[in-house]
């Protein structure tokens, strides 16, 4: 019997991939590129209709991604699991059990990862101070930024500059 590969699963294994070459990509000075990889992952992630995605029919799933959806636009905001299960009419508990079988992070780790992909991305094409580009991706203090950005990247903010 042939195992038939979920639409979670095939994007799990393409994330997991992806990872690995990005980091290669940002520890080789390529930045731009996994940048510019990065954001089109998270454009797909972030305007993906339910309608219209293969293999998305079930309702966590959409449910799923409205919520990596509503991270997407409210990134820059002081966001809560509530505040994310809330936005799409599930209880909190059951909303970070969807988003871990769907995208295999928790709700945190993929606001986080998407707050340091943003921040990246400014140190990247902007001048501003690391400080402001902490600010302007919803981090809280300037603590947080730069341990939050080491662990997903391996670099302080300074030195990926």
């Amino acid at each position: 019997m042939s195992r038939i590969l979920r639409f979670e699963d095939h994007n799990s294994l393409l994330d997991r991939l992806s990872f690995a070459r990005w980091h290669a990509y940002l520890a080789d000075g390529r930045a731009s590129i996994a940048l510019m990889e990065i954001e089109a992952r998270l454009l797909r992630l972030a305007t993906l209709e339910p309608s219209t995605a293969p293999l998305v029919h079930t309702k966590p799933l959409r449910k799923t991604l409205q919520m990596a959806r509503f991270i997407v636009e409210n990134y820059c905001e002081a966001l809560s699991v509530e505040q994310v299960a809330g936005a799409v009419g599930l209880h909190p508990n059951y909303a970070m059990f969807c988003f871990k079988q769907s995208f295999g992070l928790s709700v945190l780790d993929y606001l986080l990862q998407y707050r340091v992909t943003q921040a990246l991305r400014l140190l990247t094409t902007t001048d501003l101070p690391i400080l402001e580009v902490g600010w302007e991706t919803g981090f809280c203090s300037s603590s947080n930024f730069y341990s939050t950005f080491k662990r997903f990247t391996g670099r302080t903010p300074r030195s990926f500059r």
